[in-house]
């Protein structure tokens, strides 16, 4: 299915074709959410997002990029993060996407899956504010994912944490997988790993895709 088929009641997603590219717009209720601009000449791949300041911090920023990505494969364009300015945080999200299994792909390349398709059209058909809340979607605080420590232990949501170190992004649904495997345990592994594999919190380039699995 198209995104341009994903349009439902109160919440639209609008895209344009661009020469260079393409821009996506979430709405609801009418109200504009925020934009999302793929451009490209050459090799240079520029990437813009916002968010309005009364949407922040709640999960659209997530959903804005999982809508471009699908856009790109609508269009039958490769979708390549930026190549001149990608920011820590734009890359944890794209982490935060691909450890769910949203997308896949790798070396900057991504392309949107099977899982990560129902995930966009289930935000669609959701209510907002029940998909951002402490329903079944999103993160077990709701708006979005959340960040784990090496304990196990839930400190905010993704992109929004004050730990120095590199905490982990993690759905409810695999959050709650992990837990199923061994407690929390099994969440502070995967965060061990992550931070092993991908130390820098920081870090600008491309993003680093580290498995929940056991493991160096």
């Amino acid at each position: 299915m198209k995104i341009s088929e994903l349009i439902v009641e109160s919440k639209e997603i609008r895209t344009q074709k661009r020469n260079n590219g393409f821009t996506v717009d979430l709405y609801d209720d009418g109200k504009h959410i925020g934009q999302y601009t793929h451009a490209r000449e050459d090799d240079i791949v520029r990437n813009q997002a916002f968010v309005f300041d009364e949407y922040r911090n709640k999960g659209y920023g997530t959903m804005l990029l999982l809508a471009a990505i699908k856009t790109a494969n609508d269009l039958g364009l490769d979708f390549e993060e930026d190549t001149q300015s990608l920011t820590p945080a734009m890359s944890r999200i794209y982490d935060e996407l691909d450890d769910s299994g949203m997308i896949y792909g790798g070396r900057g390349a991504w392309a949107i899956s099977p899982s990560g398709e129902v995930e966009l059209e289930d935000f669609l058909n959701e209510d907002l504010k029940a998909w951002f809340g402490k329903g079944k979607k999103g993160g077990a605080g709701g708006g979005g994912w959340d960040a784990y420590n090496t304990k196990g232990e839930r400190i905010g949501k993704c992109g929004d944490t004050k730990s120095k170190a590199k905490p982990k992004c993690l759905s409810k649904s695999k959050a709650a997988s992990l837990r199923a495997k061994g407690g929390k345990k099994a969440i502070g592994a995967a965060v061990s790993k992550k931070r092993r594999q991908d130390p820098n919190k920081n870090r600008r380039g491309k993003a680093k895709n580290v498995s929940n699995t056991k493991g160096k």
